[in-house]
């Protein structure tokens, strides 16, 4: 696994845990959990698309 591959992992597990405890706490983040993850899913494939 290239170490780009590892860094990226580790910042979507990350922001997944740090959301759901956010989640858990202020139920209503879930709307901008939702939002954030289409954004950061969007950011990487364009990051893929232009990387290669």
């Amino acid at each position: 696994m290239k170490l780009r591959d590892k860094i990226s992992l580790l910042l979507i597990g990350s922001l997944y845990v740090i959301m759901g405890v956010l989640i858990l706490r202020f139920p209503k983040f879930l709307y901008y959990w939702v939002a954030g993850v289409f954004l950061v899913q969007g950011m990487v494939s364009l990051f893929r698309l232009f990387s290669k």
